[in-house]
């Protein structure tokens, strides 16, 4: 697992990350940088008497929009959280409302050796095109740092899971044939291009991570996408983002 010491508000593993999206000090809170948001909803009229807060309140709509076109503009910590599931080595993406899985990706968690720790996290932070510093971990000895680029052992991103030293992050094309069994040091690794997609439709500071390691949790959340058609997203998924992240440009946010 990389080492998380921090150094000038950055984890050191992270030391020299080209672009850090709004990294902070443990002790302080994170520096602001602002990160693509929606257009807040309008504030009902002075003259009209405020009503309760609905979910409808909460999304835009035209009178001339079918329900299947509003558009929902609540935050994401709102309407997702992810699962991920160390029986099947997926990720879940949960739509918060309904508790069903709307989206999956293939990850390779920590191994028997080095597992992946925790139960419950939330998403810390985000960082473009990271560097990476070896821990002071014996896996680690002899091992030098790594600058950015695709064949960066962290990828050209990584959501800080802000315990145990790990990260959701992406890695080398080399390793894309693990993804789908457990390979990391304690991490969950993604293809590049699935991070990038996933940071483009779901991902946010303080979305929700939960960890399964139940067998018959994990068929029952199969089987639940099985019902809704969700499929495991191809590793080349999310491929359109992919040149701009290798200049330091981040996804559109959905």
């Amino acid at each position: 697992m990389p080492q998380v010491s921090r150094l000038g508000g950055v984890p050191s593993f992270l030391r020299g990350v080209a672009h850090a999206l709004g990294g902070g000090s443990s002790d302080s809170a994170p520096a602001e940088q602002a990160l693509p948001s929606r257009a807040p909803v309008s504030p009902a009229s002075p003259s009209t008497p405020a009503a309760p807060a609905t979910l409808r309140d909460r999304r835009e709509v035209a009178p001339s929009q079918s329900i299947a076109a509003i558009k929902d503009v609540r935050p994401r910590t709102e309407r997702f959280k992810l699962q991920i599931d160390l029986v099947a080595n997926r990720i879940y993406v949960i739509n918060k409302d309904t508790g069903k899985p709307i989206d999956k990706f293939l990850t390779s968690p920590g191994t028997a050796e080095h597992p992946t720790a925790g139960d419950n996290f939330t998403i810390k932070d985000m960082y473009s095109l990271p560097t990476w510093y070896p821990p002071k971990s014996k896996w680690a000895e002899g091992l030098k740092p790594v600058g950015p680029g695709p064949d960066n052992p962290l990828g050209l991103l990584a959501l800080d899971l802000g315990q145990h030293h790990q990260l959701i992050h992406g890695v080398g094309k080399a390793k894309y044939n693990l993804l789908g069994q457990p390979a990391s040091h304690g991490c969950l690794r993604m293809s590049n291009e699935n991070i990038l997609l996933l940071y483009s439709k779901y991902a946010a500071r303080g979305v929700q991570v939960e960890v399964n390691r139940d067998s018959e949790a994990s068929r029952l959340m199969r089987a639940q996408a099985a019902a809704a058609g969700v499929r495991d997203r191809k590793l080349s998924e999310g491929s359109e983002f992919y040149a701009d992240a290798l200049k330091g440009k981040l996804p559109p946010v959905n």
